[in-house]
């Protein structure tokens, strides 16, 4: 149990230097889609960000790659 204890905190940590990484916008993306307990529609984001639905989806798709990226290091 303290093994996995362990590795859930690492996997924290590293999860949470990878999302300190990207810039703004694709962190609240991100967090706002994947990590709420609501998640939030692209439709509600690009409201919030005065952007169209499709460059809420770039960021996106930019915001995962680059934590994939970051996170396969």
């Amino acid at each position: 149990a303290l093994i996995e204890a362990d590795w859930a905190q690492f996997r924290h940590a590293r999860l949470q230097a990878s999302l300190a990484g990207l810039d703004e916008r694709e962190r609240q993306i991100l967090t706002q889609r994947y990590m709420a307990d609501q998640p939030a529609t692209l439709k509600q984001l690009s409201e919030q960000f005065g952007v169209s639905i499709e460059r809420v989806r770039q960021l996106e798709a930019r915001g995962l790659k680059r934590l994939r990226e970051a996170l396969s290091d």
